[in-house]
């Protein structure tokens, strides 16, 4: 049987193993293979330091001097490509001029300096990898790429193919998707196979080949080198996908012998990578437009909840770990019956991350929060409802304020960007936004208010002419990095440069809302909105402290109090009075109290209004909250 080495090189996050690898090597094993995993990411991460290290991986939070640098500055991925091209000090310095330097915004000259002192160290991290384990009795190495782990990789696998020649090398993982593995494998003649996409369904047709019972041509899943003179590669059509109840649970024993074994033992704390589901089941209805996720698997597939349930209960009770980071695209609303309701109540210690859609009720994100679930990622990119409209994101602003209040309200951490730059948008959308943005800072911030970026197999790239984008092109820093053709620069980038056929630049009616965002991050106290209601009587009264408006408490009588629990969900203003004079009907109010109660909570910005719709903005819990 053949003896397989798979590679986790930097950038990868040090503080969670490999799912993929990890996978891939639970199969292999299952048919008799021997497999060892690398995490030479760890390494790197100890030469140069995890506090620099976490700055361009997936990591914890890294310092706040490196947020000036975007990931499409592709700096960890430079360090590695300057090397493997030999770079001389002009190209070098090329680099930190048009890239750091030449961005809005320049880099520090000491996160520069960081930089290139790390860049130094890759020479001898290479050299430290030859030397780390027995290669040449691999019959395969095989390096995933995924973010910023691309060049890093291509420079072992050439210096293992310089030393090894009799070793095959291979590529797989998000970098490798589609055109960009199969241009991967024409532009680097040392690698002799790139996974074009699930590696699971293709790896049993490799492992048959590198063993020798079956040949070297044709691969389902892969892009392969062959051994014709007259045809350099040949590619295959994907493999039939395999029911992920069928994969074998992954073995992250290898990871955590090495972490246990690295000085980043004392400094980080893991989490458990678990995947519950691939693909997008909102996805399958509505893509997305600038979605370039599941570029070939946007069928959406989950796990039954059993199995996700045995597996997390073998994995932490294995490595007793109590993160669980949840690598799912959008998580399967039918967990929702029974595998959050366990976690829940079985481990409600435990700490959990996973993407969701925004419009989940306060039940589900109780539930959510109870079972541990602290930090989500709710892919809201606007609190406009036209722009939500053009990106097809099937959810309303009031939809998104709604989610972002309940989880304040029950202690969830939300991860959501504020993106412009969309085709058909106006103007008036950000001046809207903005307003609604100034009533909302006591609600959890965006990351980041970002322009909307291109990337490959997303509608928006898929139909740049259509949606109004021309001139569609690599994103300037992958030049610095691949020294090929532009045609075929083209083909192996994933994210791409434009502009809009009409010439607008959204920067210019973006900006006051940029300016608010900044001022808004930069207090250590935004201030808040909340509700609370009076000990042993009826009512309550709204504490405002929102940083940017007058300080005041808005005291409400019982009814008062009442109505204003009726805008808990977005209400229209009949529907609310409804649900009062229900809850109160020997009250005399009128519809005229109601409206004149709703203009000055309107004017005091303690509601929001979309359309004949009315949501409560005040975080209102504990015992008496309006409901």
């Amino acid at each position: 049987m053949a003896r397989f080495a798979f590679v986790s090189m930097p950038f990868a996050s040090v503080d969670k193993p490999a799912i993929g690898i990890s996978i891939l090597g639970s199969t292999l094993r299952q048919l008799g293979h021997t497999v060892d995993l690398h995490y030479l990411n760890l390494r790197f991460a100890e030469t140069i330091g995890t506090r620099f290290y976490f700055n361009f991986s997936n990591c914890l939070q890294g310092n706040k001097a490196y947020d000036l640098i975007p990931y499409t500055a592709f700096v960890g991925e430079w360090m590695f490509a300057s090397v493997f091209n030999r770079d001389t000090p002009e190209l070098i310095e090329d680099y930190i001029n048009q890239v750091l330097r030449g961005r809005r915004g320049a880099v520090p000259e000491t996160v520069i300096e960081e930089i290139l002192r790390a860049r130094e160290r890759v020479p001898q991290f290479i050299q430290e990898c030859l030397e780390s384990a027995s290669w040449g009795e691999y019959d395969f190495v095989g390096f995933t790429s995924t973010f910023e782990q691309t060049f890093a990789s291509l420079l072992l696998a050439r210096e293992l193919k310089d030393r090894f020649p009799g070793v095959k090398t291979g590529l797989g993982g998000a970098n490798c998707e589609g055109e960009m593995g199969v241009e991967l494998l024409r532009q680097f003649p040392f690698l002799d196979a790139v996974c074009l996409g699930e590696g699971e369904a293709a790896i049993a047709g490799l492992a048959s080949a590198v063993d020798g019972k079956t040949g070297w041509g044709s691969l389902p899943g892969f892009a392969i080198r062959t051994r014709s003179p007259t045809e350099a590669i040949a590619v295959s059509p994907m493999a039939e996908p395999i029911r992920l109840d069928d994969y074998p649970v992954p073995n992250f024993d290898e990871y955590f012998k090495q972490l246990g074994r690295s000085p980043l033992a004392f400094e980080v704390s893991p989490w458990l990578q678990i995947e519950a589901s691939r693909g997008c089941w909102w996805g399958q209805k509505s893509h997305c437009t600038f979605c370039g996720l599941n570029g070939a698997t946007m069928t959406y597939r989950s796990k039954s909840p059993a199995r996700v349930l045995r597996e997390l209960i073998y994995q932490t009770g294995r490595h007793h770990v109590n993160h669980m980071f949840w690598v799912d695209n959008i998580l399967d609303m039918k967990y929702f019956k029974d595998v959050i309701p366990y976690l829940a109540c079985t481990f409600p210690k435990r700490q959990h991350f996973v993407e969701v859609k925004s419009n989940l009720r306060a039940e589900q994100v109780r539930l959510l929060a109870e079972a541990g679930f602290r930090d989500l990622q709710p892919g809201i990119e606007s609190l406009s409802t036209p722009i939500l409209k053009l990106m097809g994101k099937g959810v309303t602003a009031i939809q998104n304020v709604l989610f972002l209040r309940l989880c304040r309200e029950f202690g969830i951490r939300p991860t959501w960007n504020l993106l412009y730059g969309f085709p058909a948008e106006e103007s008036y959308h950000y001046a809207d936004q903005l307003e609604l943005l100034k009533s909302l800072v006591h609600l959890p911030p965006p990351g980041t208010v970002a322009p909307l970026r291109l990337d490959r197999f997303s509608p928006h790239y898929l139909k740049a002419e259509k949606f109004g984008y021309r001139n569609v092109r690599a994103m300037k820093p992958y030049r610095h990095l691949f020294r090929i053709p532009e045609v075929a620069l083209d083909r192996v980038a994933y994210y791409f440069d434009y502009e809009f056929a009409d010439n607008r630049n959204p920067r210019d009616y973006t900006r006051e809302i940029a300016e608010f965002w900044r001022d808004w991050i930069g207090r250590e106290d935004a201030g808040r909105l909340e509700g609370k209601a009076n000990e042993g009587e009826e009512g309550g009264v709204v504490v405002d402290s929102r940083f940017n408006l007058r300080k005041e408490h808005t005291v409400l009588s019982g009814w008062e109090w009442d109505f204003y629990g009726a805008f808990y969900y977005p209400q229209s203003l009949p529907g609310a009075i409804d649900l009062s004079v229900a809850r109160r009907p020997e009250s005399p109010v009128t519809s005229a109290m109601c409206e004149s109660l709703v203009a000055e909570w309107l004017e005091k910005r303690l509601l929001m209004k979309e359309g004949n719709q009315y949501l409560a903005l005040a975080v209102c819990s504990g015992p008496g909250a309006p409901r």
